[in-house]
């Protein structure tokens, strides 16, 4: 999965654990399939957690997205219905 943007991360590298949000492509299904038209998906806000030594953990969001993209975590679909 591609990486759009870092919107925050939390956790504590130094103690091995990192929670990320951000924006992932093709991650959510805006347009289903037709009998004419395949299926359209779009970039949404996603999370996952990863296991991290703290010395790997980049400082910058450009190294964090490349880590992350060759870790390929599991992301899971942030609820934003109630998000204006």
């Amino acid at each position: 999965m591609t990486i759009v943007s870092i919107e925050a991360w939390r956790g504590d590298a130094d103690r091995g654990i990192v929670r990320v949000e951000a924006i992932v492509e093709d991650m959510r299904c805006v347009r289903p399939a037709s009998r004419w038209e395949p299926e359209e998906w779009a970039p949404a806000l996603c999370s996952t957690s990863v296991l991290v030594e703290p010395r790997d953990w980049p400082e910058a969001e450009k190294e964090q997205k490349q880590w992350l993209e060759s870790y390929r975590p599991e992301w899971s679909l942030e609820d934003t219905s109630d998000c204006f």
